[in-house]
């Protein structure tokens, strides 16, 4: 993409690379990949890539426990998507979001959760649904709610069985982690 000077491909390149390196556990790394990826959404224009950009980025840093980064981040990608109207995009940022409150306030970590699972099958991303339930209940679990980490981490699970993925794995080890296995 550089090669050819496409940016927005560059950008989008970027940003699955934070993907990946998310995915494989190194979150500071895909912060890297995500604040290079932003970059370029906002020297292009692209206001959906950017919102994406944010909504990843500020996800890392919930993942990091950094609410304080977290937060305004995730903010602005609601507000983003809000603005171009991309239902999905607004479902998913709160999503997130709920996963940088948990360390605050589970009440509220629980009712921003409920209100971007509604936009989402609004949506119909169910499979934003399953990732997000998932880090969710990882988030409960490592703050001290494994009881209430239980739902989401059985829905992530039914969800991964039922397409075929090795994210069911994690959703099994966390379910047997819970106080009520």
């Amino acid at each position: 993409s550089r090669e050819i000077g496409d940016r927005r491909g560059e950008g989008a390149d970027l940003g699955n690379l934070g993907l990946a390196y998310s995915a494989l556990g190194e979150v500071r790394r895909a912060v890297e990949y995500y604040e290079q990826a932003l970059l370029i959404s906002r020297e292009i224009g692209d206001r959906r890539g950017e919102g994406a950009d944010l909504g990843n980025l500020g996800l890392a840093y919930a993942l990091l426990d950094d609410t304080k980064q977290a937060l305004p981040l995730l903010n602005q990608s609601i507000q983003m998507h809000k603005s171009i109207q991309y239902v999905r995009g607004v479902g998913e940022a709160h999503m997130y979001r709920s996963i940088a409150l948990v360390s605050q306030d589970v009440r509220q970590a629980l009712a921003e959760f409920s209100k971007g699972k509604d936009i989402c099958r609004e949506a119909d991303a169910a499979d934003t649904i399953a990732e997000a339930s998932l880090w969710f209940a990882q988030a409960l679990a490592k703050h001290g709610h494994p009881t209430e980490a239980q739902p989401y981490a059985q829905h992530a699970l039914a969800y991964y069985e039922n397409i075929g993925s090795a994210h069911a794995d994690a959703a099994k080890t966390l379910l047997a982690a819970s106080p009520e296995s």
